[in-house]
């Protein structure tokens, strides 16, 4: 648009010359009470070029309103789409916050018999390679956290702290392959020990063979060993088979705590003697 009226400028402006002289002249001539004939003959003439110089000068100059209308609009559509961007980005911002809240308020309920002292932390990397379960929390020794604290949930057992810096921590899972949990299960109390398989459930072992234990029974941490105090939820007893000739059944265990996904865990802030303690 710009374009064509840059490149007939000359044209166009002796065209609103013409039209200018014509409609003064015609003008002129109507408000005369009395008209010869050759202003007469004039007026027959040209009043149909006034008529359409005027149509298209009305074309012009509307088509002009329209282009900057259409101008007003574009800038008014980019300035509510960042307006829109923004309060996407906030709305988003709320929404994590809000399920922040809801995950702690969740972490907070959780049994706490022996009264510990505990730290909410936060999850801020978790191993890549699936080699090892290990996370790294954003708090350490300058929040009073050390090595062998236990970690859970609400739900249940995540693991424990096996290295502490100033500022961070690394928690090994219970579903790595060097963790080992003695415990209990909770309806019969017949004892056993969870071990990790770099897999999502526990393995079971030293479960007697004689034990009355069923499929969903749960298992609770023993307290002995000098790091988990006792009663901790670690799963639910799944897959239980008496193999021939077998001393102890084989079984798994689906851990209560959704480790995969665990975004906030609550660090017990337990030494050895007091976890031992706790019978």
């Amino acid at each position: 648009m710009i374009s064509f009226f840059h490149r007939y400028r000359d044209a166009l402006t002796l065209l609103a010359l013409l039209v200018l002289c014509l409609s003064l002249l015609l003008g002129n001539l109507r408000q005369k009470s009395e008209v010869n004939v050759a202003e007469q003959a004039v007026m027959t003439v040209f009043a149909p070029f006034q008529d359409a110089s005027g149509w298209l000068f009305y074309q012009i100059t509307g088509l002009a309103d329209r282009y900057l209308f259409l101008v007003d609009v574009k800038d008014e559509n980019i300035r509510l789409q960042k307006e829109l961007n923004g309060l996407y980005f906030e709305n988003n911002r709320l929404l994590e916050n809000l399920g922040l809240y809801k995950r702690i308020d969740n972490l907070l309920t959780f049994p706490n018999p022996g009264g510990y002292p505990f730290e909410v932390v936060r999850v801020i990397s978790r191993d890549t390679t699936n080699r090892v379960k290990i996370i790294t929390v954003n708090k350490g020794s300058d929040h009073g956290l050390a090595e062998e604290m236990p970690v859970i949930t609400h739900l249940g057992m995540v693991g424990r702290i096996v290295r502490v810096s100033p500022s961070v921590s690394k928690v090994l899972l219970i579903n790595d392959v060097r963790s080992a949990i003695d415990c209990i299960v909770q309806k019969t109390r017949d004892p056993l020990v969870l071990e990790g398989a770099n897999s999502p459930n526990l393995k079971a072992s030293y479960l007697a063979v004689d034990s009355k234990v069923s499929n969903g029974d749960v298992v609770i941490s023993s307290g002995l060993g000098g790091i988990f105090p006792k009663g901790l939820v670690v799963g639910r007893l799944e897959n239980i088979f008496e193999a021939p000739d077998q001393l102890f059944l084989t079984a798994t265990v689906k851990p209560a705590a959704d480790i995969r996904r665990a975004e906030e865990v609550i660090i017990l802030k337990i030494n050895n003697n007091t976890a031992g303690a706790e019978q």
